[in-house]
């Protein structure tokens, strides 16, 4: 398979320019870790700080924007970001975003803006980058961070860390908690015929935290979620959990549901890469390699996925491997691996139902 996860933002350019009418090549799933996973020394030495170009409060200039192809609004700045595989609105610096790294990164958040221009980074302590897949925020204004990336279903020690939201764009943060967590159906690692138990996509709803899985043995998607009271349990102590010895037995997930992605197997349709709580509760968006789905909050069911639900389909030459998405307010605003910023403003409009479109606005 060719790997592009390292391809430069301006392939996908020339592709949407000059190769409409073929068909859209291979979306890459993500690589399987090829190096141990890495933890912040807790005496590192806090970053650079950023340089005045990092002002929250700058945004893209009007120019670049308008020489992007559409509903592109920007690219990743930061060099070390090279993977993006989560993202999540900020409650401290309005208008920016946390985002991370895929597997084989650094234990790190990265601020970036809007169009992905770089805000800053801060190194996270006690906690292990094994595979981490993307970010929510808690009603207390927390950061989680998932570490559920799981390609081979193999992994025991599934993970989502705690850390204060930062309120410098520079520096260190220790996590607070890291939960263990295991699904009720996975009986064997990994199980024949059944890989399903990778996950990538997080969110809290109220008082409780949920997650979607990524299958690889079909196209369907599983709802599932934390215990309550995780955010006060004292068994879920980093600093215990790093030490030698036997560590707890993990929180068992709750199935809530299932739902049919659809989408192009041999294209990687059908597997969810991220998903983020609209501000106001009412919709969840997920997403995908081959589409985005936004979900309405369901009656009387802690179900998501039972939920009406509109799908914008990508064209997927130019979205490539979406790995990232935030709510912005009313729009959402996602990233690729291909270090591509794309954004929907009207994401509840019946005539956003391909996207780019013309019915899908970027601004």
């Amino acid at each position: 398979m060719t790997h592009l996860r390292r391809a430069p933002l301006i392939l996908a350019f020339l592709l949407l320019a000059g190769c409409a009418e073929a068909g859209p090549p291979p979306v890459v799933d993500h690589r399987i870790p090829g190096s141990a996973p890495r933890v912040a020394d807790p005496a590192a030495a806090p970053v650079a700080e950023p340089t005045p170009s990092q002002d929250p409060a700058a945004g893209s200039e009007p120019s670049d924007a308008d020489a992007l192809p559409p509903g592109i609004v920007g690219s990743l700045e930061a060099a070390d970001l090279d993977e993006s595989s989560g993202l999540v609105a900020s409650r401290l610096h309005p208008g920016l975003f946390w985002s991370l790294n895929d597997s084989g990164g650094d234990p790190e958040l990265f601020a970036i803006g809007r169009d992905g221009s770089d805000k800053g980074r801060v190194q996270v302590r006690f906690a292990i980058a094994n595979d981490w897949e993307d970010l929510a925020i808690d009603p207390q204004g927390a950061v989680w961070i998932h570490d559920g990336g799981n390609n081979k279903n193999r992994r025991r020690d599934l993970t989502v860390y705690r850390v204060p939201e930062p309120e410098a764009l520079q520096g260190v943060v220790d996590a607070d908690r890291a939960v263990r967590f295991v699904f009720p159906d996975q009986d064997a690692f990994p199980s024949p015929g059944n890989v399903n138990f990778d996950s990538e996509a997080l969110f809290w709803d109220g008082d409780r935290l949920l997650l979607l899985t990524k299958h690889r043995s079909d196209t369907h998607t599983k709802l599932y979620r934390f215990p309550a009271g995780i955010q006060t349990d004292p068994t879920w102590d980093p600093v215990a959990l790093l030490a030698p010895g036997k560590k707890p037995p993990g929180v068992v997930l709750e199935l809530l549901g299932a739902f049919d992605l659809g989408g192009d197997p041999d294209n990687f349709g059908g597997k969810v890469t991220a998903a983020d709580l609209s501000p106001d509760g009412r919709r969840l968006a997920v997403l995908t390699y081959h589409a985005l789905f936004v979900f309405e909050r369901p009656e009387g069911t802690p179900n998501w996925l039972a939920g009406p639900h509109r799908r914008i389909d990508f064209e997927q030459l130019v979205t490539m491997q979406c790995e990232a998405i935030s709510w912005d307010g009313g729009a959402l605003l996602f990233t690729n691996e291909q270090r591509a910023v794309m954004r929907i403003t009207n994401p509840l409009d019946p005539a956003c139902v391909r996207f780019p479109s013309q019915g899908c606005r970027t601004r």
